[in-house]
């Protein structure tokens, strides 16, 4: 019993968190700009989205992502996660445990002052705006500490494996606006890339990077909570 009413008190929190984000920052949810399951963005002056891949897309990006995981565990040029960790800590001093301690923290930080947002009222702008500051500082932290993390680990076998992975839900997910040949036709959404060669092969390289930027952005918005 217990156990239900504070299960229905962390909802109830989350609701309130939810709340406030789309009422004084927008920008850190962006639930707006999400269409069934689907992120817009521009590049090169035309509209593109990205979308959450279907059933059977993320079962094949499941299995491309193994099998690319067994091939990197056969190459000598690539380490595990924990062995690139353990390397780093003994010979570079650099300890990616502490560094994911201060992600965690910051996130908790970040998390409390959003109970102390939803708790303000509307009208009291200076407290807010001040919050608002903290959050973003916070952010900026995390977003420092992560592309440190990230340059550090680059290159294990894991995150090798995740963003081949990215890449393939990226060339199956990403679609451009195409325009109505016809009066009265609608517009109509059509897959950038078909095949992995197309992909591989196009110089495009802004669209690319775009496109895995904003999908990576749609999983996150839509994991929020």
């Amino acid at each position: 019993m217990e156990n239900k009413i504070e299960e229905k008190k962390n909802i109830e929190n989350l609701e309130k968190i939810r709340e406030v984000l789309n009422e004084y920052n927008p920008d850190l949810l962006k639930e707006d700009i999400i269409r069934d399951n689907c992120l817009e963005f521009s590049a090169l002056e035309k509209i593109y989205r990205v979308r959450m891949p279907s059933n059977r897309e993320k079962n094949e990006a499941d299995r491309y992502k193994h099998k690319t995981y067994i091939r990197l565990l056969k190459d000598d040029s690539y380490m595990l996660r924990s062995q690139l960790i353990k390397l780093l800590k003994e010979e570079k001093n650099v300890d990616i445990d502490e560094l994911d301690y201060q992600i965690q923290e910051l996130n908790d930080q970040i998390n409390n002052i959003y109970e102390k947002m939803a708790t303000i009222k509307s009208e009291n702008n200076k407290d807010i705006e001040s919050l608002k500051g903290k959050v973003t500082k916070k952010f900026n932290q995390i977003q420092k500490i992560s592309i440190q993390k990230a340059e550090y680990l680059a290159f294990c076998i894991e995150e090798e494996v995740y963003t081949q992975y990215l890449q393939y839900i990226t060339l199956k997910c990403t679609e451009k606006l195409v325009p109505s040949s016809k009066t009265g036709e609608e517009e109509k959404w059509q897959q950038v890339w078909i095949t992995q060669e197309e992909y591989d092969n196009d110089n495009n390289n802004i669209l690319a990077d775009k496109a895995i930027l904003n999908i990576t952005k749609l999983f996150q918005m839509t994991r929020i909570f």
